[in-house]
């Protein structure tokens, strides 16, 4: 019979203990949020400007959080890890092609499959521990951390542009105020 350890495992970014980064990164985003609404907001030129900018920077944060859930939530451990336990835990022969067994967990994996010793277990396509979200990344979770990397990205350049508007229209209007100054 296979021994396995399972000290401490966990099944998601959510279960304790948090890394602080993540609980920094949770902070940050709030503080983004409303950072945006008080300060960055209500420096452009116009309502319906502000309106707009309002409703995609929604739009863009709702996405984002979304998939940092799903990121975070995703249990990304090889499928043959559990299927190989509840036969054990059955008493049932767990027959298997895979080749590779992990020195640490004792079960069968992918040929892939990589363990991570921050989360103890076993990652199909391990691509690597995300402290931010105090998960592992891979093949079942990758697709929400590039969706989730990509809205942040959009956020940010959103941010980058609302910057340079504002500043761009309080240099012209400081310009025009001055011109005034001058000729009137």
């Amino acid at each position: 019979m296979i021994k396995f350890k399972r000290k401490n495992g966990r099944q998601n970014g959510f279960q304790y203990p948090f890394h602080p980064l993540q609980l920094f990164s949770w902070a940050a985003y709030i503080l983004e949020l409303f950072l945006f609404f008080l300060i960055d907001l209500p420096l452009l030129p116009n309502p319906d400007s502000q309106m707009g900018v309002a409703i995609a920077f929604g739009a863009l944060f709702i996405g984002g959080l979304y998939y940092t859930v799903k990121a975070t939530l995703c249990d990304p451990t090889d499928r043959t890890v559990y299927l190989e336990r509840n036969c054990i835990q059955r008493g049932i022969l767990f027959e298997t092609s895979l080749g590779q067994v992990c020195t640490v967990c004792s079960t069968h994996v992918k040929e892939r499959t990589k363990h991570c010793g921050q989360c103890n277990r076993c990652v199909d396509r391990f691509d690597h521990h995300c402290k931010w979200l105090n998960n592992c990344i891979g093949s079942e979770n990758y697709g929400f951390f590039i969706k989730m990397i990509l809205f942040i990205l959009l956020i940010t350049s959103l941010k980058l542009v609302v910057s340079i508007v504002s500043v761009v229209e309080a240099k012209f209007d400081d310009e025009i105020v001055v011109l005034n100054s001058v000729f009137c």
